[in-house]
């Protein structure tokens, strides 16, 4: 995240200094305290996009479900990922590649039928479950 007022942040330090220093005059300490309720509601709406954005960080957390998919998103992402961090693709090309709907749609096959098949074995057994996938696939 970002604050759209890092300027207010920046700006109220030489004011500190200057208030410090001339403690008698009015008018500073005036333009100093209107600085520190600036970056006080600043912050307050700052800590409001914040509280927003993580309700649904929260939910997506205790979701199984999707850490699941998130996990194996990295996993088909890996490669991909690998070049972008030895700086053979680009941060705009890595993201047009994270979006790819060939990719998600990929993404979401793999995790279904993982997810599917992890719960098959579960309720099956394992040896029932590797029977199953032999027959299937003639082995």
């Amino acid at each position: 995240y970002c604050a759209s007022d890092y300027q207010l942040l920046v700006n109220f330090l030489p004011e500190t200094r200057n208030a410090l220093n001339d403690l008698n005059n009015s008018i500073i300490m005036k333009r100093y305290n209107q600085s520190i309720q600036d970056c006080d509601d600043m912050f307050v709406r700052h800590m409001g996009s914040l509280e927003l954005a993580e309700k649904p960080l929260q939910k997506e957390l205790l979701n199984p479900y999707s850490d699941f998919a998130e996990g194996i998103k990295l996993i088909i992402l890996s490669p991909f990922l690998l070049l972008k961090w030895f700086g053979f693709l680009s941060d705009g090309k890595s993201q047009k590649i994270k979006k790819n709907i060939i990719l998600k749609i990929i993404n979401f096959f793999v995790t279904t039928v993982s997810f599917i098949s992890g719960i098959m074995a579960i309720i099956m057994g394992w040896s029932d479950f590797w029977q199953m996938i032999r027959t299937l696939f003639h082995f």
